[in-house]
């Protein structure tokens, strides 16, 4: 076995080391326990964890997500004009699948409530985002 094989093969155990703790410490933050509805806005409660998302205009959420049950500081570096000016209407609450619709207009978002898991759609039903089945937020 040369130098360079065993350089790769402790690169690749060093990498599988590091990997394992960081996927051992995913945790879920829950079902959702209670919903909070405004004009612009839907906050997710759930017992380790806020979701809040808004309508900045009918092409444009944004979605924040807090430990605890308080915010910090509302600052962001891709958004610039942070003021929600748009609508998220609530469509439809499907009990038997477990998950409410929102829609701006321009999108629709899905939240799953047991346990929270989120979706964007386009107005054709097509998936622009999606939390991921086994791990979600």
């Amino acid at each position: 076995m040369s130098k360079a094989d065993r350089l790769r093969g402790l690169i690749g155990l060093s990498l599988l080391l590091v990997a394992a703790p960081a996927s051992a410490a995913w945790e879920h933050i829950g079902p959702v326990v209670q919903v909070e509805y405004e004009p612009a806005a839907a906050v997710f409660r759930c017992p380790d964890a806020v979701v809040r998302v808004e309508a900045l205009n009918e092409h444009v959420l944004r979605i924040r997500m807090t430990p605890g049950d308080t915010f910090g500081r509302d600052f962001s570096w891709a958004v610039t004009d942070a003021k929600p000016r748009g609508e998220l209407k609530r469509q439809n609450v499907d009990e038997g699948k477990g998950y409410e619709t929102f829609s701006t207009g321009a999108l629709a978002v899905r939240v799953h409530t047991h346990p929270f898991r989120m979706e964007v759609l386009d107005t054709e039903e097509r998936t622009l985002l999606r939390d991921e089945a086994e791990r979600g937020m």
